[in-house]
């Protein structure tokens, strides 16, 4: 597609997933920035100027800065948003991209939203990486191929086991019945990330919602998300969040 064939990133405003419920309506006035909008699950319907816009796992919105428009939920859903200045490739109307899949653009756009958070600078290249991964997924470079159907059930199975000290990839490997090098290739291609990055991952925001309710010891924090120890605990979290779990925790209070 022509619009993203021209588009030049000069940098990320924001990332933001909110959580809406169907019947939910929204108006939008003068929208600052530049966006790709998506959804993992779920269905929103975008309105301008009389033109109506789909917004699902099959189709991502591309929305145009300054723009006023109007979003109604159809089906509960997750809006996950990328905004952006440009720097080449302005555009001034909404538009319904149809895609293969949305969710590696989740998953990429949770990899990065939660280094970005804390280490904006140090991670302002990493965001404009997702942002190009996605428009090239958005223009067909990259989309779901069957071959990924094979990790499906593996996939389940990090799912369900991510916080299991013992989970091992061979075992997950095992339930798709390939080798765990096939398995690990075919993940990361998937999603651009390794399998053992993705279940980090998982373990950290679990951390991070557990650190929030203010309940568990940071020591039982880390016992509970399946990491070995305490220190192997803190070391991850500060490395993927840019603050340890103590300093997390106590900016969230304050803020409170």
């Amino acid at each position: 597609m022509e619009l993203l064939e021209n588009l030049r990133f000069e940098s990320i405003a924001r990332f933001l997933a909110k959580s809406y419920a169907s019947g939910t309506q929204r108006h939008i006035l003068s929208r600052l920035y530049y966006g790709f909008i998506f959804c993992p699950e779920g269905k929103v319907i975008f309105r301008k100027d009389g033109n109506e816009y789909l917004c699902d796992p099959g189709h991502v919105i591309v929305s145009p800065k300054y723009g006023n428009y109007e979003f109604t939920v159809e089906e509960d859903t997750v809006l996950a948003m990328i905004d952006f200045e440009l720097f080449a490739g302005q555009y001034e109307q909404i538009y319904s991209i149809p895609v293969a899949e949305t969710d590696t653009f989740y998953q990429n756009f949770l990899h990065t939203k939660n280094r970005y958070l804390y280490r904006k600078s140090s991670f302002e290249l990493m965001g404009l990486s997702t942002l190009y991964d996605i428009t090239a997924r958005m223009n067909g470079y990259g989309t779901k191929n069957q071959k990924y159907k094979v990790i499906e059930t593996a996939e389940k199975y990090l799912q369900a086991n991510s916080c299991d000290p013992a989970l091992n990839m061979e075992e997950a490997a095992r339930s798709s019945n390939v080798s765990e090098a096939y398995f690990r290739r075919l993940f990361k291609e998937k999603y651009s990330m390794s399998p053992y990055q993705y279940i980090l991952e998982i373990r950290i925001n679990k951390a991070k919602e557990m650190l929030l309710m203010d309940e568990a010891s940071v020591s039982e924090i880390s016992e509970a998300c399946g990491f070995s120890n305490l220190y192997s605990f803190s070391r991850s979290f500060k490395e993927n969040v840019g603050v340890s779990p103590v300093t997390f925790k106590k900016r969230h209070l304050v803020s409170d």
